[in-house]
């Protein structure tokens, strides 16, 4: 599996959610929100069936920001990022249920996390944590 090309596969479905910007790995700042940034995992499992026949990133990690307004905007702001259909969602888009990856046999988004005090770049948010368990050829 290459890590390259499914994070890029993850951008690119995330740049159909409506007004949301999207970037690949670590930018500086965030230019405009609500935003997604797509970060690495900090682990691959290797080999977990015979003969290098798949490879596993348990938790590849998408984060969506939205500006701190009240904690009532913040988290009407944030909700339709973490409902588990519609438009915003990140789980319906992210899924293989929707439709398959070119680099991956299955990308799951397994839980999210909220953070309501995420600071980034100097800027102050509410963030999502959406956890991607993402399963693929080890050859």
């Amino acid at each position: 599996m290459d890590l390259a090309a499914i994070m890029a596969e993850v951008v690119t479905r995330l740049g159909s959610v409506p007004s949301l910007a999207v970037h690949f790995g670590y930018p500086g700042k965030l230019n405009r929100v609500p935003a997604a940034v797509v970060y690495p995992p900090e682990r691959i499992d290797f080999d977990l069936t015979y003969g290098r026949g798949t490879d596993q990133y348990p938790d590849l990690i998408v984060v969506i920001f939205v500006r701190r307004n009240t904690p009532r905007q913040s988290i009407a702001d944030i909700a339709p990022y973490l409902a588990g259909s519609g438009a915003s969602s990140i789980k319906a888009v992210l899924d293989t249920k929707t439709s398959p990856y070119v680099s991956a046999f299955d990308v799951q988004v397994l839980w999210a996390d909220l953070d309501p005090l995420a600071a980034f770049g100097g800027g102050e948010y509410v963030a999502a944590l959406f956890h991607l368990k993402i399963t693929g050829s080890g050859a």
